[in-house]
């Protein structure tokens, strides 16, 4: 066998020559024996005068797109996750082409037993699109594959937001520390993550700025405006640790892996899920139902679309970076709809001439007072 690897390349590539003739070329294999596998393939197919498509691993095909393509999304992070759970379900070291609709149907099969449908159907499309990358790279990658056939079904979109009632019930029954974690993300439309780790070297009172990560795993950082009662929060939250939002103990507790030990009376930083059992028992108490604490990032963005009237606005405090995720939360209500239709409506409505019947002019001021 000669194949060999360039120092400049992360592949292997071979060379050798069949009746005078030289061929040379990559083989896309980082693994020695897969580029041998290679070669061999391409001996055959010059000396039987077979014109096969090459051969590629699993593992390079990804690989290749995550070089290429993936590592350059916003999302890098998690595709990178999600890349890594597909070479390990469909196996690094098997072929493109030896993948079918029935591997990868057990694929989703398995998959779907761990994770959510919707994260399992992310898996899917990065799949399809390494595949179509890949042969357009005029590899094998084996018979056509009914993609649409491997999604599966995904809930529909949950709307949910807390009305004016529910606020002012809410509000009445959580303790003053997890109140006003809750206030500052029913108005920044920060997630819960986010706004228990909001740190004081990361706000900026002179120009009324917060900057938090959009995600716990991410490296993106995201700012956002500080309104007035955003910034009586912060400054009403007692500074005795790097955190923002602290709560008081109420009774001590000795150390643990994940904690120092708890002191009654003294301040400690909030967690994302430390007072999940009071957060419940508040709605409870306040017979609100189906209300998860995400939905007051839901609240906040949908009221700031009504207020205004621009979806873009909402994208823009949320760190989204398309419009269409903001669309998913930012929904309209029947009211919303009628308020609409009323304006649109009501600038086709000619002014009442001055001599109308009273009774046309009587109409025409009764409507108005309805709207």
């Amino acid at each position: 066998m000669t194949v060999y690897k360039h120092q400049r390349s992360r592949y292997w590539h071979y060379d050798f020559q069949i009746d005078g003739q030289r061929y040379a070329d990559s083989t896309r294999c980082t693994n020695k024996r897969d580029a041998e596998r290679v070669e061999a393939e391409a001996r055959r197919n010059i000396i039987f005068g077979n014109t096969a498509k090459p051969q590629v691993t699993i593992d390079d095909a990804i690989g290749t797109w995550w070089a290429n393509k993936g590592q350059y999304q916003r999302s890098a992070k998690t595709t990178r996750y999600q890349l890594a759970n597909l070479v390990d379900g469909l196996g690094k070291s098997n072929r493109v082409s030896d993948v079918g609709f029935a591997e990868l149907d057990d694929y989703v099969a398995l998959r779907r037993k761990a994770v959510s449908n919707a994260s399992v159907n992310r898996e899917i499309e990065h799949a399809r699109k390494i595949w179509r990358y890949t042969a357009r790279r005029k590899f094998d990658v084996g018979d056509d594959i009914e993609w649409g056939k491997l999604m599966l079904p995904e809930p529909k979109e949950r709307v949910r937001e807390l009305l004016a009632d529910e606020e002012l019930r809410l509000f009445a029954e959580l303790p003053e520390d997890i109140a006003a974690v809750a206030e500052f993300a029913m108005i920044s439309g920060q997630r819960r993550t986010a706004v228990v780790t909001l740190l004081w070297r990361n706000v900026d009172f002179n120009n009324c700025t917060a900057k938090i990560k959009l995600k716990a795993q991410s490296d993106d950082w995201h700012s956002f405006p500080l309104p007035p009662r955003l910034i009586a929060i912060i400054k009403g939250r007692p500074k005795v640790c790097p955190q923002v939002f602290t709560y008081m103990c109420e009774r001590s507790a000795p150390p643990r892996l994940d904690r120092v030990r708890r002191i009654k009376g003294e301040r400690y930083p909030m967690t994302p899920q430390g007072w999940e059992r009071k957060w419940k028992k508040a709605l409870s108490n306040a017979e609100i139902e189906d209300f998860r604490f995400h939905d007051m990032r839901h609240t906040a963005l949908t009221r700031i679309t009504r207020a205004t009237g621009n979806l873009k606005i909402a994208q823009k405090l949320a760190g989204h970076s398309t419009i269409n995720t903001t669309a998913r939360y930012a929904h309209v209500t029947g009211d919303d709809v009628l308020a609409a239709m009323v304006t649109t409506e009501s600038r086709t409505i000619p002014e009442p001439n001055p001599h109308d019947s009273a009774e046309v002019s009587t109409v025409t001021r009764t409507y108005r007072v309805v709207r």
